[in-house]
């Protein structure tokens, strides 16, 4: 069970079911949602010298092995879909540059008048065609 588990999270290669994707995706959301709200603590031991607004290290790199384990899913569910490796690198591509971007302080106010948040509603609309794909693409049999 658990090399399936690291196969369906960490491998580029394979297929998965609709199910399997958004179970994965549920999981992978929830896991990365709280390890950034454990990693970003007031109490977390790199965050004590940090500026409050911006995230610590240690939530940055949470943040990037979920994009990994999504990216992976993702690009699993896509090529079963019949999809290039274009769309799967534009799912990746969009969703690091958010990482970045909130990494570095950008995006914190999604509903600010202000050019980062223009740039964060951008690339959340890049992501979404791939979404919708995964979504709505039948099972390969």
């Amino acid at each position: 069970m658990g090399g399936y588990l690291i196969d369906l999270f960490f491998s580029l290669k394979g297929s998965t079911t609709r199910t399997e994707w958004m179970a994965g995706t549920a999981v992978i959301a929830a896991l990365a949602v709280g390890g950034i709200l454990i990693f970003n603590d007031g109490s977390f031991d790199e965050s004590m010298n940090a500026a409050p607004e911006i995230p610590t290290m240690a939530a940055v790199l949470w943040a990037l092995l979920s994009l990994y384990a999504f990216t992976a899913l993702s690009a699993k569910r896509l090529s079963d879909a019949g999809y290039g490796r274009g769309i799967t690198a534009a799912l990746a591509l969009a969703a690091f540059l958010l990482l970045c971007g909130w990494g570095a302080g950008y995006f914190l106010a999604p509903f600010a008048p202000r050019l980062d948040t223009f740039v964060f509603w951008a690339l959340l609309a890049a992501l979404l065609p791939a979404v919708l794909a995964c979504i709505r693409s039948p099972d390969a049999v």
